[in-house]
Order: structure tokens, then sequence, then C-alpha cells
């Protein structure tokens, strides 16, 4: 039988019922086992970020990402009278160390930039963002010690302004609602 694969790059409570998991969720990043034998980076705003001792590029935060499990949505072919032989499954993205599937593009982005020379250790990275993308990268940089400016604008909520600036980033608040031809766009 040749079997029709749906698949979604979705966020799902933990706590939904209709899902069944095909692979067994990974183990969190945040458990004491892992905290434990881990050091931590300081920031420049007096918070600190525990991460392995390992090279640069290769702690906890770069090696969970995308390590997300696929699940299969077993009651919506029920609910919406699909053929039997469909199945829809879904990639819980909410399970990346920053919550969000913005994580696998800044680390990619990152991962090129390191390759080719672009980005040396101790350089800066600068990211035009006003959500999870600029999470992403402030995590990672703040993982890889690299430093982060991230220019955003005042759409950009406060919680996420201030979780930038958690990771030590720097984060420059520009106007909203300006056209993208004018110098305080923030893109």
């Amino acid at each position: 039988m040749n079997l029709h694969h749906i698949l979604f790059a979705l966020t799902l409570s933990p706590s939904t019922s209709m899902i069944r998991f095909l692979s067994p969720p990974r183990q969190t990043f945040m458990t004491q086992s892992a905290i434990s034998t881990t050091t931590e980076i300081p920031t420049n705003n007096g918070f600190s970020i525990p991460t392995e001792t390992a090279p640069m590029g290769s702690g906890r935060y770069t090696t969970n990402i995308g390590a997300t499990p696929l699940v299969e949505l077993t009651s919506l072919a029920t609910l919406n009278n699909l053929r039997p032989d469909v199945k829809i499954f879904l990639k819980c993205e909410f399970m990346n160390p920053g919550n969000s599937i913005k994580d696998r593009i800044a680390e990619h982005i990152l991962n090129e930039a390191e390759r080719t020379g672009k980005l040396q250790p101790g350089g800066t990275v600068v990211a035009a963002s006003s959500g999870n993308t600029a999470a992403a990268f402030a995590m990672l940089c703040a993982a890889r010690g690299y430093k982060a400016v991230v220019i955003t604008n005042t759409k950009c909520s406060d919680e996420k302004v201030a979780a930038l600036t958690a990771y030590g980033a720097t984060a420059i608040v520009t106007q909203a609602g300006v056209p993208p031809d004018h110098p305080d766009h923030y893109q």
C-alpha cells in the first residue's frame, strides 16, 4: 500500500491529546544532570547562560536543534473523513532549545558563516528581526561566544527584548510603521 504523508511544522502543546509519538521525545536540554556538567557564559548584563565546555559551536544548544519528535496526528483523519491510508505527521518545533523553528535558520546561517570564514571566534553577529529569529541568534551567539546586535522595532514585545538582553545581545529598538526606505526602518 502506498501511504501518503503530509508533514507539518506546527507548534503543539505537549498536553495535546490528539498526538501519538512516533519517535521518543528527546530529553529536555535544561535537566539538572545537563546543568551540573556545564560551565556558564557571563553576559553583559549580569545574567549567565549554562553551556558545555565543548569547543565553540558544539554545545548542547546547537546539538539539540532539530532533534524534535515527529508525531502522528491520529484523530484529524477521522474528523475530516480522510482516506484511511493518509497519515498526518507533525514536527514538534516548540521542543527546540529556543522553542521555535527559527533556531534551525539561525544555526544554519551561523554554521555557514563559520565554515566560510566570514565569522571568526569573538566576532559580532548583527541581525534585523522582530521575533523568534532574533531570539535564536541571541541564544546561539551566547552559546558560541559571539557578540550579538539585534535591530528590531517597537512592535517587538518588551518580553522579547528582555529575552534578547538576557542572552547578552544588544537590542536596538527603532520606530515601527516607517516605510522600508526610511532611515529608521529596522531592516
